[in-house]
């Protein structure tokens, strides 16, 4: 097992940008340290409900933000790191990482921007098998720089749906701010094509919806901003969510700060129809009280008489609460009689009444589970369709510290062309047994690890030994064979030879050292 360390922080809140430091309120954000990857502190999940044997080759994708070191990540369904993307990828935040087919080939698409208060500035990206950039996505025309909250490849692989957010002077003077010019936040959306960058459709809240129909006004919440400057704007809309229908190609939003869905025309960029349990619905609720502060609005399947949606039913804002628990929701329109049911039971978060402030998806899968990412609380379940938690990891225990806007599973196969597999070998003294630590950051395909030494750089290296790759993320071995150089080679499922590690000299500590050493390796973990 990597080794765990946990060190105390606090969440230090300021207008802009939030990060953690050390404090003494004892709470902590685990990390992992590999000998073989000293320079990786990814987050420690703890996997504390697995029940299926069919998740053996399923991996959890997600963008930790507010850790030591934030950015995009891989994790197989036992807690093990896959793949650290920290730096790789880019200095800053990343958000929204998925498996995705773009072009019908196999990619990771995620956002990555600098964060802002409540929504950020940036691009989309989407990296090849090799974790490498092949393209990135941007907003098109006037509009400012891509926001965090979509990013979004549509049913036709090519297009990209993304979110913006931007500031545009208004008067509101209705709210006392008479002696300046008031501001807005102005949810924003385009349809991109990725390969040539065009937009194929945009549309604008501000051009659609009145801003005094919201549920949050300025300085009502954390993020609501105060309308007094183009810095601290009042974000009425605060769009988090965009889908496009395989069916009719129109638009489904989500609209956290107005409590609404709207299905947007894909032509004239109208409001065909807006959902939420009261205030200006164009449906009716029935046998259910309804959804605030939502989040991942997507559409399951329709027809032209029916919509099965989900959302993620944060239930609060921090300011406000509807329910005691967050939910993911099933629900079934009928555009006909334009009355909403629920079509299945929601889900709920199993061990405690789990209230996430902020962020959340809920993913479902061709199985009929769902997945979820809790948001604020850096939790992940996924549930069978009656609701049973099967499988749940965590990456910290309190909300507000370490966040992930959303998380997702599925399959992913990699083997990077451009880097090998890392090495370290230790040895307590120059005759005694030689462990190794072993690792490959982001190759799935390692089966079985074969080691080999020589005492020469110009000697040829002798076989030592295999062994198959452990699950988790560095293989650990011994021998009782005792070589100056040595190497790893990552053998593959298919039995061929993948890629050698680069030559290492194994490390062998001085006898002032050596006192603190075990034969594993010497002393303890500091930083």
């Amino acid at each position: 097992m990597p080794t765990i360390i946990k060190r105390t922080s606090l969440l230090l809140a300021c207008t802009i940008l939030t990060s953690l430091a050390n404090a003494l309120d004892n709470y902590s954000t685990p990390v992992s340290f590999f000998y073989s990857r000293p320079d990786l502190l990814a987050p420690a999940m703890d996997v504390t409900v697995s029940k299926d044997n069919y998740m053996e080759n399923e991996y959890v994708f997600f963008t930790p933000y507010q850790e030591d070191q934030a950015g995009p990540y891989i994790y197989d369904k036992q807690g093990n790191l896959v793949w650290s993307g920290w730096a790789e990828s880019g200095p800053w935040n990343a958000h929204n990482l998925y498996p995705c087919n773009w072009r019908g080939d196999p990619h990771l698409c995620m956002y990555q921007g600098v964060q802002q208060f409540g929504y950020s500035r940036g691009h989309g990206v989407i990296l090849n098998q090799d974790y490498k950039i092949v393209k990135t996505v941007e907003t098109v025309g006037e509009v400012v720089p891509m926001d965090q909250h979509e990013f979004r490849l549509t049913p036709n692989e090519e297009t990209f749906l993304v979110s913006a957010y931007q500031q545009v002077p208004y008067d509101l003077s209705p709210l006392g701010i008479q002696d300046t010019i008031g501001w807005v936040m102005d949810g924003i959306f385009q349809e991109i094509n990725a390969t040539d960058n065009t937009v194929i459709f945009q549309w604008s809240a501000l051009n659609h919806v009145d801003p005094w129909e919201s549920y949050v006004y300025p300085q009502s919440s954390d993020i609501s901003g105060t309308g007094r400057e183009a810095m601290s704007p009042w974000d009425f809309f605060h769009l988090n969510s965009v889908v496009k229908s395989a069916l009719t190609g129109n638009y489904l939003i989500s609209a956290r700060h107005m409590g609404t869905l709207f299905y947007i025309n894909a032509t004239d960029g109208s409001i065909i129809w807006r959902f939420e349990c009261g205030g200006r619905s164009d449906f009716v609720c029935d046998g259910f009280s309804g959804f605030a502060f939502q989040h991942d609005a997507e559409i399951q399947s329709e027809n032209a008489t029916t919509m099965l949606i989900t959302l993620f039913d944060n239930a609060s804002n921090t300011a406000n609460k509807t329910n005691v628990r967050s939910e993911g929701r099933f629900i079934k329109l009928d555009l006909v009689t334009k009355r909403a049911t629920q079509y299945r039971n929601p889900t709920y978060f199993p061990d405690f009444d789990l209230l996430a402030d902020s962020q959340g998806n809920m993913q479902v899968l061709n199985n009929g589970n769902t997945f979820h990412g809790w948001g604020s609380w850096p939790r992940f379940t996924e549930h069978v369709p009656d609701g049973s938690v099967i499988w749940e990891g965590s990456i910290g225990p309190r909300q507000g510290f370490n966040m992930i806007y959303r998380v997702y599973t599925g399959n992913w196969q990699a083997i990077p062309s451009h880097t090998k597999p890392a090495l370290w070998t230790y040895s307590q003294t120059s005759d005694a047994m030689i462990a190794f630590y072993v690792s490959w950051n982001g190759c799935t395909e390692v089966k079985t690890w074969n080691f080999y030494g020589a005492n020469d750089m110009q000697d040829d290296f002798a076989y030592i030994g295999s062994v198959d790759r452990m699950r988790r993320f560095e293989t650990v071995y011994s021998s009782e064979m005792h070589f100056v150089y040595t190497f790893a080679e990552a053998i593959g499922f298919d039995g061929r030879s993948l890629r050698n590690s680069s030559m290492q000299l194994t490390f062998v500590p001085s006898p002032a050292l050596a006192a603190s050493c075990t034969e594993m390796h010497c002393g303890a973990i500091s930083f």
